[in-house]
């Protein structure tokens, strides 16, 4: 919840790390994206949360209060992402190490498997080799552990994003493949249905080459 002055408005965000603005291209409107999450108690808004709390979208340097406990300084300005987009549901930002300062497990548990991590690769490297390595990292660090990460591509996020157990067994990729099959199914009844009309209409022109090519001798 979001407090400005008498005003209260809600909205969904994550705590995220500085480099999260620029790995994914917002388009910010007011700030900067590469320094906006810089200070701990900064905060980054969609121009549609900030309508609803200051009705205006230049309001870098403001203050606004989060769930009536912390007050934050608005450092970003970015517009909302379209329908299609993983994060379009989210409107704010705020640093993640607010997180790790309010929960000190985060530093030294290995078990917790509820953060989302995003990593941007070089483009000539192998992910085979960073899969191998990191198959065994979090074991290494807690015997007990039994979490065997591994980066799945942004590329699979939509079509294969099913797993059992552990293993990439598709998705909406599925619904593809069934509307090819049905489109290869309706090409071949068609080549069909044409090779029929045609042999049919052949034929028929055969009888009228025929009538036409008779000679009648009148005696």
């Amino acid at each position: 919840m979001f407090t400005n002055d008498d005003k209260s408005i809600y909205g969904d965000g994550l705590h995220v790390e500085p480099a999260f603005m620029t790995m994914f291209n917002f388009d910010f409107l007011h700030g900067n994206p590469t320094t906006a999450l810089n200070e701990l108690h900064s905060v980054v808004l969609s121009d549609r949360m900030s309508r609803k709390i200051f009705n205006q979208l230049d309001v870098v340097g403001k203050k606004v209060k989060l769930d009536n406990e912390q007050e934050y300084a608005v450092t970003g300005i970015y517009k909302a992402l379209p329908e299609n987009c993983r994060f379009q549901k989210l409107d704010f930002y705020i640093p993640f190490e607010i997180q790790l300062k309010n929960n000190d497990w985060m530093r030294t548990s290995w078990g917790a498997n509820g953060l989302q991590t995003f990593v941007a690769l070089h483009p000539e490297a192998d992910v085979n080799q960073i899969n191998d390595k990191l198959r065994d990292f979090i074991t290494n660090k807690e015997k007990e552990a039994i979490a065997k990460p591994f980066m799945f591509s942004a590329y699979d996020w939509r079509l294969r994003y099913e797993f059992k157990p552990g293993k990439q067994e598709g998705g909406r990729i599925r619904f593809v493949k069934l509307f090819v099959l049905i489109a290869w199914i309706i090409l071949l009844l068609a080549c069909i249905n044409f090779m029929n009309l045609s042999t049919s209409r052949s034929e028929k022109r055969a009888r009228e080459v025929g009538v036409r090519n008779r000679t009648v001798f009148v005696v």
